[in-house]
């Protein structure tokens, strides 16, 4: 398992680098403009998706799939070891992204702790939700095919927050009362749900891996 995660490190780490820079100047421009250094978490969550979904395609590029077929390599470890360059790029990177820039945010700009991590553990929700249902398509359709419909994914969940966002003071805020709400039975929900969406990918895509011929 581990050696499938270092080659995905290795074959990335010029993409790694390249992008982090970008990501580096172009936060530094966006924070100072915006007062703010709060959407760095965001912008990462998003660069990890990139990132998962840019695995699939050096995959292909290298035929690694068909060399692995003749490794002791199970679909069980190959497919495990891309859920969790998921998972450890959006909450990983993420959660990171979001603590770390908090001391700065707190002397520098006016900002809500709270705030921060809701809007980070928000979007991490929908990146994994679309990351894990993408996974077992990655591997049936191939990456080309996969990243065009995972990217038409994310405009349903993303247009709900717009009509959310929009609707929320005008009709959804004076209804909703953030005292009675059972935030913890809310936050387990979710935690479930997304345990439940990471076991039925991992086993969809393990068993369109096996059939597939490579």
């Amino acid at each position: 398992m581990l050696g499938l995660l270092l080659k995905d490190f290795y074959a990335l780490r010029t993409y790694f680098k390249r992008q982090a820079l970008v990501m580096i100047l172009a936060y530094a421009v966006l924070s100072i403009l915006l007062q703010s250094m709060s959407f760095l978490s965001s912008m990462l969550v998003m660069y990890g998706m990139m990132v998962y979904m840019t695995t699939f395609s050096v995959d292909e590029a290298c035929q690694w799939n068909a060399y692995a077929c003749t490794l002791p390599v199970t679909p069980r470890a190959a497919v495990a070891s891309r859920l969790i360059v998921l998972l450890t790029m959006i909450w990983g990177v993420g959660l990171a992204a979001t603590v770390i820039p908090l001391p700065f945010q707190l002397m520098l700009f006016d900002g809500s702790v709270l705030e921060s991590f809701a809007s980070f553990a928000a979007l991490a929700f929908i990146y994994t939700v679309v990351g894990t249902i993408s996974l077992p398509v990655f591997y049936k359709v191939g990456p080309e095919r996969a990243r065009m419909i995972t990217t038409l994914m994310f405009i349903l969940p993303f247009m709900a927050v717009i009509w959310i966002a929009s609707a929320w003071k005008a009709a959804i805020a004076p209804l909703f009362d953030w005292a009675a709400f059972n935030w913890p039975l809310f936050l387990a929900a979710c935690a479930l749900f997304l345990v439940l969406m990471c076991v039925g990918s991992f086993f969809a895509a393990v068993r369109i891996y096996r059939k597939k011929e490579f």
